[in-house]
């Protein structure tokens, strides 16, 4: 598999300054198989990329070893409490510079518009991002730059869903852990409608809840590789005959059903009843599927009008007030490798 620095649009546009376009991922279909022995799940997964996402500038500069994150945009007050050692571009940074050696200070500008804990894999593409972009400079600068197979390596140890944004596949088939990325050709004509209460969904708990359910008796998912093969041909069908699932989401509306309705927004629960409420909407606005992205908390429609889909999105964004958002994007185009 071949890393397409080009992908992610990161351009060195002056001598120690770069740019990169961060993208979007929605899961359109989500199957988690059994616990392997390194902790994680094997998952079955449709990723598709949007064209929507963060902007990253990264300028070298300044003491050696210096580093400073500053997160702007409308997401960034979501995670304005996250300690800087937890950031996921701060972990890119330092392995980045324990593989390479290269530790020119460095500045990084985030503009954040992918919600935290949505389900969308912003803080894996913005990893991504971030490690191409360093490359680049550190190759600018004559390090000697990383090979793709070291990048998605350092990718994988950072998170599940870096080696798919670092592969620059506009759709794939992705399973083992992640990192096993077949590219498939993303679907054409179709309007996407993102939606969310604004609320995060930690994937760690996710996976509890959906752990504690199948001890209950909820079996794991079909699949395999047939499994595969038909739902890919399925993706250049028309929305509304998609057999697409995400095994998280019958938990979440489980659990929303069974609680009062003044149970906390925030909680497995009320993330379920908003769920329930939210997809329930993007199909009478007219949408042929609907569906969670990841472990939530992003629902989306999929539209093939759009004009439909930018009513949606507007009658959504009117209706979540607060932190809540509406987005409409489509799926971003894969360009060829570097």
């Amino acid at each position: 598999m071949q890393v397409m620095q080009d992908y992610l649009k990161t351009e060195v546009f002056a001598e120690a300054t770069a740019r990169a376009t961060a993208y979007a991922k929605l899961n359109l279909h989500l199957a988690v198989k059994g616990r392997r022995q390194d902790g994680f799940h094997n998952l079955e997964s449709i990723f598709l990329t949007l064209d929507f996402g963060d902007a990253l500038q990264i300028e070298a500069g300044g003491a050696a070893g210096g580093l400073e994150i500053v997160m702007e945009g409308g997401m960034a007050a979501l995670i304005a409490g996250l300690p800087t050692d937890e950031n996921i571009i701060f972990k890119a940074v330092a392995s980045f510079r324990r593989e390479t050696g290269w530790d020119q200070g460095l500045r990084i500008r985030v503009n954040k518009m992918i919600p935290p804990g949505g389900g969308l894999g912003g803080g894996s593409s913005d990893a991504a991002a971030a490690l191409l972009a360093m490359n680049a400079l550190a190759a600018r600068a004559g390090c000697p730059p990383l090979s793709p197979a070291q990048l998605l390596r350092i990718g994988a140890a950072l998170g599940s869903d870096v080696p798919f944004f670092l592969s620059g596949a506009a759709a794939a088939w992705v399973s083992g852990r992640g990192e096993v990325i077949e590219p498939v050709r993303p679907p054409a004509g179709l309007f996407f409608v993102l939606a969310g209460a604004g609320f995060p969904s930690p994937t760690a708990g996710a996976f509890r809840l959906l752990s504690e359910a199948r001890r209950g008796g909820s079996p794991l998912s079909g699949g395999g590789p047939a499994g595969g093969r038909r739902l890919i041909k399925a993706l250049y069908e028309s929305p509304v005959d998609w057999p697409f699932w995400n095994d998280f989401l019958p938990v979440f509306l489980r659990e929303g059903a069974a609680s009062p309705e003044n149970c906390p927004p925030d909680s497995p629960a009320g993330l379920g009843r908003g769920y329930a409420g939210i997809l329930g909407r993007l199909k009478s606005l007219g949408a042929g599927f609907a569906g969670l992205s990841g472990s939530g908390s992003t629902c989306f429609g999929v539209f093939t009008e759009k004009a439909t889909a930018e009513n949606a999105r507007d009658a959504l964004g009117g209706e979540l007030g607060g932190a809540g958002f509406a987005v409409l994007a489509q799926p971003a185009k894969a360009r060829p490798a570097s």
